[in-house]
């Protein structure tokens, strides 16, 4: 009897600590609940845009509300090129012909542009390298590319629209294409570019591929801008933030973002730091974009410039100008997120007196037309309106001395002396200026 009356004890007190512990744990649930949603709420405050300025963009925004002329009409054109989006249908990686190696449309397919058949094999194969010259086959055999690139300026210019209109219609638009590539489960990318820039009889993909999603920045800039609709919504945004996260850590961990982290020291080493930067900000991980920028960025510096501020790996290329020029523009977009998480990129020097500042003052006078650029150009380039975006940046954000504040001016006298090369308005409403 006295043994029952032990055990019934006992198990009252177990039943009475296993009810503390349940409230204990539920009681942590919800702290965890709590500190998670002021996490978010937290990490929403720090979100982007993470390259445009958005001050620059109200401000165009309020003088659109008075009498400036120019800026409207740009407005007008800008929203005919937004109405004309709204009738294309969302595209989607599931749409090509031929099915990667993997099984599965999912995944993103790119055939390396500058590779042609082989003239001194029968099938062609393996395909041989011509700097420069685009096969057009690269384009028309499979569209992933293609309609990458067209989404990710397609949602650009939806965006602004929506910022400067406040017209719903084109914030719908916007979570329509961004649910076809990114979060239908029946037509969403695969968060990998396993088979990106492919070479026919040589490699079913290559590291340099990471270059084909460069532009994903710039439309998350724009998304953005969406956040606010009702068209878009947290849940929406959680589940994009998701797949860039998934793709963050592919471009990180697999054999090719590996490869593209330690050999690839031209422009594209740059737009993969680029976009490491940007996809960790935009998922909340700031210590991986300081890492990127620290460990990785600031040293790459020394790899890739001049300590006359030249870019010898983009000035051997056939287009030297255009590839040095969309180098320094990556960078410029590098240095333009670090400001998010305290980093001087702008003004930082190397061991040996390498900088983003010595790169853009070595490029100016050729923009200028002081000298003559004799290193490989496009001739569709007008090398002087090409370089004039760059210089809003490089007046607001290079510490101020002398030297770069008389060039600037010097730039500035040329742009007011021809009017036809003045930076169109257009570009002012699309932060370009």
């Amino acid at each position: 009897m006295e043994i029952i009356k032990r055990e019934t004890a006992l198990s009252t007190r177990l039943r009475k600590l296993m009810q503390k512990i349940i409230v204990i744990r539920c009681s942590y649930i919800l702290l965890l609940s709590l500190l998670s949603l002021t996490s978010y709420a937290q990490d929403k405050e720090k979100q982007g845009p993470y390259i445009l300025d958005i001050e620059d963009l109200k401000s165009v925004k309020e003088r659109l509300k008075g009498s400036n002329s120019e800026e409207s009409d740009a407005l007008v054109t800008l929203k005919k090129e937004a109405d004309s989006i709204m009738k294309i249908k969302a595209h989607s990686v599931i749409e090509k012909s031929i099915v990667p190696p993997s099984g599965s449309k999912h995944d993103y397919v790119s055939m390396a542009q500058y590779w042609w058949p082989n003239p001194n094999t029968k099938n062609g194969l393996p395909y041989v390298r011509k700097d420069g010259q685009t096969n057009p086959e690269s384009y028309q055999k499979v569209k992933d590319r293609s309609y990458l690139y067209a989404l990710c300026r397609n949602i650009q210019t939806l965006g602004l629209v929506y910022f400067y209109t406040e017209e719903d219609i084109y914030a719908q638009k916007v979570g329509d294409l961004l649910e076809t590539w990114f979060l239908n489960e029946a037509t969403k990318m695969n968060p990998n570019l396993d088979f990106g820039q492919y070479i026919p009889g040589k490699e079913d993909g290559r590291r340099e591929g990471i270059i084909d999603t460069r532009e994903f920045v710039n439309m998350l800039d724009a998304v953005e801008l969406v956040k606010n609709s009702e068209y878009w919504t947290v849940e929406k945004h959680e589940q994009l933030r998701k797949w860039f996260a998934d793709y963050l850590d592919w471009l990180q961990y697999s054999d090719l973002g590996l490869e593209a982290a330690t050999r690839l020291e031209n422009n594209i080493g740059t737009a993969y730091d680029m976009q490491l930067i940007y996809y960790a900000l935009f998922t909340g991980n700031d210590d991986i974009a300081t890492r990127v920028i620290l460990q990785t960025s600031l040293p790459r510096m020394e790899k890739q410039f001049d300590v006359s501020g030249s870019q010898p790996n983009e000035m051997a290329r056939k287009d030297g100008w255009n590839y040095s020029l969309v180098n320094l523009r990556y960078w410029m977009n590098i240095a333009r997120m670090a400001e998010h998480i305290d980093i001087d990129v702008w003004n930082y020097k190397t061991s040996s007196e390498k900088s983003l500042k010595k790169v853009y003052q070595w490029m100016l006078p050729y923009a200028q037309g002081e000298k003559e650029w004799g290193h490989g150009q496009s001739g569709k380039t007008n090398i002087y309106s090409s370089f004039q975006p760059l210089m809003k940046r490089a007046s607001s954000r290079f510490e101020k001395n002398d030297e770069i504040q008389t060039n600037i001016m010097q730039a500035r006298e040329k742009k007011r002396a021809a009017s036809s090369s003045r930076l169109p308005a257009l570009e002012v409403l699309k932060g370009n200026n």
